[in-house]
């Protein structure tokens, strides 16, 4: 595991890949991508939202209106995705893109790598998708390895919790 610098937090652990591909960013309680995957993702689907305003406009405008709301909702999910996360202090907050989950520890049974990604199974029966690692479709190694990863730093930060630690945050040596 490489060690990398916050000036704000001192050390924090990144999870490396075979070829120096960061799977995890974990800082204090926070579980998400890294920046550059959340930038990609929310670039890519701002750029489709211009193009479906441009191929619009280019045809005469008859569709502009439907263009402009398909553009609309295309650029607050480019907005969303950034945000995307969990985070595992006083109680487990999974920012998913359209609904925030907050749930105490209590209710949180383990995270499981499932058919749509990361999941949260609840205690009580059912599951919370974790939007912030979700399964692609032809999954490659590196991407099954990443969701993996990102499931088993969750569910050590709920082992933690249940053990009666109060943070997931690295301890010092």
């Amino acid at each position: 595991m490489e060690r990398y610098t916050d000036a704000t937090r001192g050390r924090w652990p990144v999870v490396s890949l075979p070829g120096n591909v960061r799977a995890i960013t974990v800082t204090a309680r926070i579980h998400q991508l890294p920046a550059w995957q959340r930038s990609v993702s929310s670039a890519a689907l701002a750029a489709v939202a211009l193009v479906v305003v441009a191929v619009s406009a280019r045809s005469g405008g008859a569709f502009l209106v439907e263009a402009l709301a398909v553009a609309a909702v295309l650029g607050a999910l480019a907005a969303r995705i950034p945000q995307l996360r969990v985070e595992t202090g006083a109680d487990v907050v999974v920012v998913n893109l359209l609904r925030t989950h907050r749930l105490a520890w209590p209710d949180v049974a383990r995270f499981v790598v499932g058919r749509g990604g990361v999941e949260l199974q609840r205690a009580g029966g059912g599951r919370v998708p974790v939007h912030a690692f979700p399964a692609v479709a032809g999954l490659t190694r590196s991407a099954e390895l990443r969701l993996d990863l990102a499931a088993e730093g969750l569910e050590r930060a709920r082992r933690r919790r249940s053990d009666g630690v109060r943070s997931d945050a690295p301890r010092s040596s």
